[in-house]
């Protein structure tokens, strides 16, 4: 890893850990059956990692499936199985982004690999089957934030156009520090969850609307977001006005519940966050 410098004592002792927490959790990754087929996307001089699921039938709908991780940990073949079952049971083709990390890679490094990636897939339908016009961003935390910012990116430059967005607990509030939040609640430690935002963007980046600090309400405050089961006509900027939202309360699951699993592996070093990020 790129040497860096920190004043903080906390981030530099949380970047000199990143190695052994990427190692880990690539460990348990390997440790799973990878059902996702390994392509490269062509992209300015680099490629793009990604795991294609495919759908059974042709011509059908694809989720780009965004990890989260801080945006400092994960890859594409993190929630491969999560992928494999959403595309055999939805008959949808899934793809696992594999985007580039901070801090070797700070914003907008990663929001810059989302788009191209599904920029890609916008041109080429018939690489694998898929309906240019029903594309779907979904992401967890760190990547839900990223889903957010394609879908704005999308809106903005016009060159492809998303069906929907799938938000899981997302990261929507670059301004406000966890300390700063009076209701913030969450089973990740505050120093960790700051470590990330500094280790993603700039302070001056995380003020500067819309692309980090324009939806300013956290998933996780549920006195903030409609009735379970609500659906109406909201404003959205990622989709450039008025969009149909619906929201369901799934009680108090911790983070990464979406791929939960019986006995999750523990980050080393004694900070003791769930894997699951």
């Amino acid at each position: 890893m790129k040497q860096m410098r920190y004043e903080d004592p906390f981030l530099r002792s949380f970047v000199k850990l990143l190695p052994s927490l990427r190692s880990s959790q690539r460990e348990a990754v390997l440790g799973q059956p990878i059902t996702g087929l390994p392509f490269s996307v062509p992209c300015a001089g680099r490629e793009i990692p990604v795991w294609v699921h495919p759908a059974r039938s042709k011509n059908r709908p694809v989720i780009f499936e965004l990890h989260g991780g801080g945006f400092v940990l994960g890859d594409g073949e993190k929630c491969d199985g999560f992928c494999e079952l959403l595309a055999q049971e939805l008959d949808m083709t899934v793809v696992g982004v594999g985007y580039r990390l901070a801090p070797e890679h700070p914003y907008p490094a990663a929001v810059e690999d989302v788009y191209e990636v599904v920029r890609w897939f916008a041109q080429h339908p018939d690489r694998y089957s898929i309906d240019p016009k029903q594309m779907i961003v979904m992401g967890y935390s760190a990547g839900a934030n990223l889903a957010t910012v394609c879908a704005m990116l999308a809106k903005e430059r016009g060159e492809f156009a998303l069906k929907g967005q799938i938000l899981c607990y997302p990261y929507l509030d670059s301004v406000h520090q966890p300390s700063e939040k009076p209701h913030f609640a969450a089973d990740m430690d505050q120093e960790v969850m700051e470590a990330f935002a500094a280790l993603y963007c700039t302070q001056a980046q995380r003020t500067d609307p819309p692309r980090l600090a324009g939806l300013r309400h956290v998933g996780a405050a549920e006195r903030t977001l409609p009735r379970p089961g609500a659906a109406g006509r909201a404003g959205c900027p990622a989709a450039g006005g008025r969009a149909l939202c619906s929201y369901a309360a799934g009680g108090r699951g911790g983070h990464g519940i979406p791929r939960a699993e019986p006995d999750p592996p523990r980050l080393p070093g004694g900070l003791g966050q769930p894997a699951l990020l």
